[in-house]
Order: C-alpha cells, then structure tokens, then sequence
C-alpha cells in the first residue's frame, strides 16, 4: 500500500510585520496535518480503486490518488462532516477522475 504524505505550510497565519508563523498555528497545522495523514491512511484504498477504474496505467492512478489527496487537503475547510471524510474524499477522487 502506498501513503503519500501531502506537506501543507500556508501563509494565512503568518504574522505581516514578520512573515514568521506562531507557535500556536504551528501546533495546529501539525495536529492538522496528522490527523489528515491517518484519514488518508484508512481511505486510499478505497480511493485507490476509484482511481483505477479511471486510469489507463497503474501509474496514471498513482497521480489521480495524490492529486486527489493534494485537492482534498487544500480543501479540507470545505468539509461540513468530518465523519464523512471518506465519501467526501471519493467525490473529489471522481471529479478529479472525469475532467
């Protein structure tokens, strides 16, 4: 199986007289980014299969998941549920499969 870990630093909490982030916001970007780690864990097989039904090639479904996780995280403010995760998450994966 394989988990492809999506690094995301933004620049929304970035102080504008320093351009340094808090400790704090780090803190919960790390939390963030952990907790999206182990969901992506439990959910990329699924979004796996959804993939490959799409991709000509092992390969192409190989980009189609990290587009979609890449997509996913950028997004996560977007979702309403988080018990929801993994039908959210295939959503994007289909969208992203179809265009």
């Amino acid at each position: 199986m394989r988990v492809f870990f999506v690094p995301g630093w933004n620049n929304r909490n970035r102080s504008a007289s320093t351009g340094q982030m808090s400790l704090k916001t780090v803190d919960i970007q790390a939390t963030t980014q952990e907790a999206f780690t182990e969901r992506m864990k439990v959910h990329e097989p699924r979004v796996r299969q959804v993939c490959a039904k799409f991709a000509r090639c092992p390969d192409d479904a190989d980009d189609l998941v990290l587009e979609t996780f890449v997509e996913a995280y950028q997004k996560l403010y977007q979702l309403r549920d988080p018990d929801a995760f993994g039908s959210w998450v295939r959503q994007i994966a289909l969208n992203i499969c179809r265009s």
